[in-house]
């Protein structure tokens, strides 16, 4: 079942990653983050494979990613949010997490998951999200649509992804060895979490279009 979600996961993700590449000029500066937080994950999944069949370990494209992955969305929410722009608050967030990324995979193993970056990317994405979202609701505009605004919809879509993500890999990490039904079932969850997630953001894009971009 885990395979089978997989491949369809992978048609999903490197589909969406020709075509936001197809059109990443016709998109704006700040979505353009999102587009390349796309193509990442593409190019990860590709490099992943080839790996494990050339060295039969993975971890090490995956630990790295995960800090690009965090460069590249701490980016998105730095030009989204004016705020985050005021005395390079965001660019201080994403160097911080670079520098415990980086850290991390030198002090610990860098060929074995490294679930602490996981649980602090996925905490500092949730935090960056939800406070994007804030200063939307804040804006004293009754004419604003927000279910118009790629700006309001991304964060939804990585709430529900990094929440999925946080709470499914923190139960893999703790019944990994203990329990392999229930892995597996985990394991279909992280997969079918990410197709949901790539899904939305295909339907995003192919909105794009007729959606407006907000700043804040």
């Amino acid at each position: 079942m885990a395979a089978k979600l997989f491949n369809i996961y992978l048609c999903i993700l490197l589909s969406l990653s020709v075509y936001v590449l197809a059109i990443f000029k016709k998109t704006d500066p700040t979505s353009r983050f999102i587009s390349l937080f796309i193509v990442l994950g593409g190019l990860t999944e590709i490099i992943g494979q080839a790996t494990i069949k050339l060295f039969k370990e993975n971890t090490t494209v995956y630990n790295i990613s995960t800090i690009i992955e965090w460069t590249l969305l701490t980016l998105y929410y730095t030009h989204a949010n004016s705020t985050l722009q005021k005395k390079h608050k965001g660019y201080f967030i994403a160097s911080a997490g670079i520098a415990f990324g980086v850290v991390n995979l030198l002090v610990r193993n860098i060929h074995a998951l490294e679930s602490n970056f996981l649980f602090f990317e996925c905490m500092g994405i949730l935090c960056l999200s939800l406070y994007s979202l804030y200063n939307l609701l804040k804006i004293d505009n009754d004419n604003i649509r927000l279910n118009k605004k790629t700006n309001f919809w991304i964060p939804c879509i990585l709430i529900l992804y990094q929440c999925g993500s946080l709470w499914s890999w923190e139960t893999y990490q703790y019944m990994k060895e203990d329990d392999l039904e229930a892995t597996e079932l985990l394991h279909c969850l992280l997969i079918s979490n990410s197709i949901l997630t790539y899904i939305s953001l295909w339907i995003i894009y192919l909105l794009y279009p007729k959606m407006k971009r907000l700043y804040v």
